[in-house]
């Protein structure tokens, strides 16, 4: 019963915050759940292997049947079958391969960028509506009144700032987190398409 009256008042308080805000408080709020859904999803994109490629290579050797739970690992298994089945061309048939890593890498960049520009504008919108609604009420000299008056105008300046640099300076400093771990991933595909087509053209010339 304790919990159920604790989840209430916090419910209460979110719906007082969201209506303090304004109009722009719906939009910002529907942008931190995509936002951080699309952060989400490309930081379990981008995760990082303790190895390097040549000990990926050796570990999927030793381990055929280990299941791959990163990009890197996915893409050493399709190395490995691609060198098996084509000695020729390896290069162009792994740039290939590969190419949907590197799109999959770069799913929700645009998308997250133009969220964290969208949000402290926003903010910044709701800020000049409730300086607005600030200057009209002091116009009315009505410090409080059915519709807020000076408290209510001052209240959704602040709140909808808040809000909005709340988003984009977390959103900001994850997301150029996650393109830096970005570039080290699409470093180490290329390492590896080096790796392999290296060891195939060596294989190739042993056979002659």
């Amino acid at each position: 019963m304790i919990e159920f009256i604790e989840t209430a008042n916090l419910w209460k308080q979110f719906i007082d915050f969201m209506n303090t805000g304004g109009y722009v408080m719906p939009p910002l709020l529907f942008i931190t759940i995509v936002l951080w859904y699309a952060l989400a999803y490309r930081a379990s994109m981008i995760r990082i292997n303790t190895n390097n490629p040549r000990r990926l290579i050796q570990k999927r050797l030793e381990q055929p049947e280990m299941k791959s739970k990163t990009i890197m690992e996915e893409a050493v298994v399709i190395g490995l079958e691609t060198s098996r089945a084509h000695t020729h061309s390896i290069r162009k048939n792994l740039d290939v391969l590969f190419s949907d890593y590197y799109i999959e890498l770069k799913k929700y960049r645009s998308l997250i960028t133009v969220l964290l520009v969208i949000a402290p504008l926003l903010g910044l919108l709701g800020t000049v509506s409730g300086m607005i609604e600030t200057f009209d009420s002091l116009q009315d000299m009505t410090f409080m009144s059915q519709d807020g008056g000076i408290a209510k105008g001052i209240s959704q300046a602040l709140i909808t700032t808040q809000f909005g640099l709340s988003i984009s300076v977390p959103g900001l400093v994850f997301h150029s987190y996650i393109n830096r771990k970005q570039t080290v991933v699409e470093q180490e595909l290329e390492q590896l398409i080096d790796i392999f087509s290296s060891q195939t053209a060596e294989q190739t010339e042993d056979a002659k």
